[in-house]
């Protein structure tokens, strides 16, 4: 995931899928700053669609803290060990 741009923010908002209902919005935001979702390389609004509800609201949440910082801190697991630990990650506009 990227950093979003004004266009990212701005464009969507004249889309006809938004104006018929806004919380679309989010559905194609979430396409264009999207990067790069597991094996697919090519995220388009289709994919945002089709993901679980939970998978979303994960999506939305993370969009949240990069958007605003630039800068997240994660909770993760070790697969191994099932330890976990906290990391932070540096996200930077392309």
């Amino acid at each position: 995931m990227r950093l979003a741009t004004a266009a990212d923010k701005i464009l969507p908002l004249k889309d006809l899928r938004v104006i018929q209902n806004p919380a679309y919005l989010t559905i194609i935001i979430l396409s264009r700053v999207t990067t790069k979702l597991g094996t697919l390389q090519d995220v388009t609004t289709k994919t945002i669609e089709r993901l679980f509800a939970s998978d979303l609201t994960y999506l939305q949440q993370f969009y949240d803290k990069i958007d605003g910082k630039g800068k997240t801190k994660l909770k993760a697991t070790c697969p191994n060990c099932k330890s976990e630990f906290s990391i932070e990650i540096e996200i930077k506009a392309e």
